[in-house]
């Protein structure tokens, strides 16, 4: 082989080798697109699954608060003479985080009226900020006495997962 065949020999390879890099760059690329639109196709898997959750815990929630409206309607007229001779003094005495959205709040409860009743309590929860907050509402299950204590906890959800957050827990009975 002689000197010229040799240069040519030598700018062919060159050419090949390039074509070759060429070919790796292009396949690299290809495969960087198709990991992308299986990582979009695997996100847009975890929102929809994310909206039904959320679609399905709302509903959960509106059949409780369709189904406590239901149970505390007053039809008998002595149920509402007895409402009105009494009062309830209510306490927190604690709470803690469940999970990341959910605080468990206990209640002591003391009827200061003069008839028995089955209290309805509103507690209310949040940090200092007002950031992450959450209230309920809980009928208690059975009727104290006048001068009696029962005691209930409750779990409430807190916005924005920030159950770890609250700093300050309130209760009112009526």
């Amino acid at each position: 082989m002689g000197r010229h065949e040799r240069k040519l020999a030598k700018i062919k390879a060159k050419e090949e080798l390039k074509q070759i890099k060429a070919k790796k760059k292009t396949q690299k690329a290809e495969k960087q697109k198709k990991q992308l639109e299986d990582w979009n196709n695997a996100s847009r898997g975890v929102k929809i699954t994310a909206l039904v959750i959320t679609a399905l815990i709302g509903l959960v929630i509106i059949g409780l608060v369709a189904s406590s409206a239901k149970n505390s309607v007053k039809t008998d007229s002595t149920q509402s003479e007895a409402a009105k001779d009494t009062s309830y003094q209510a306490e927190v005495l604690g709470y803690n985080v469940v999970d990341p959205a959910t605080l468990r709040v206990s209640v002591k409860v003391k009827n200061t009226g003069q008839s028995k009743g089955k209290p309805d309590c509103t507690i209310n929860a949040t940090n200092s900020t007002g950031v992450y907050k959450g209230f309920d509402v809980f009928g208690m299950d059975r009727a104290i006495e006048p001068g009696q204590e029962d005691y209930f906890n409750g779990q409430l959800t807190i916005t924005k997962e920030g159950s770890v957050f609250v700093d300050k827990v309130t209760v009112s009975c009526s």
